[in-house]
């Protein structure tokens, strides 16, 4: 009985020489883990808040674009008006000159 203890003890230092370095090792690779997960985390948070940022420009820049194209619109319609204006004003001319000559006949 004494004998069996002894040796499981042999056998238990022997475990211990070779599982006690690699214990040490688990442990720096854990907190290594840890500091690099930590490290993602933040990293992570400042993806979001930059993608927070830039989809708050991308909305900006569609509400500049449809300003843009809503004022191109509007503008391409007053070209139109003030063309037919033109030939507004351009037809009550003639029209005011035909009115003229027939008010002298007239006279």
């Amino acid at each position: 009985s004494l004998c069996m203890w002894t040796r499981a003890m042999h056998v238990y230092n022997r475990v211990a020489k070779v599982v006690g370095p690699k214990r040490e090792t688990l442990r720096r690779a854990e907190a290594s883990l840890a500091d690099a997960n930590k490290k993602l985390a933040e990293k992570q948070a400042m993806l979001s808040e930059v993608n927070r940022r830039v989809d708050g420009l991308k909305q900006q820049l569609a509400t500049a674009q449809k300003e843009q194209q809503d004022l191109n619109d509007q503008a391409d319609v007053t070209r139109k008006r003030l063309v037919a204006a033109g030939k507004l004003t351009s037809a009550l001319a003639d029209e005011g000159v035909r009115w003229q000559s027939t008010a002298e006949q007239i006279q």
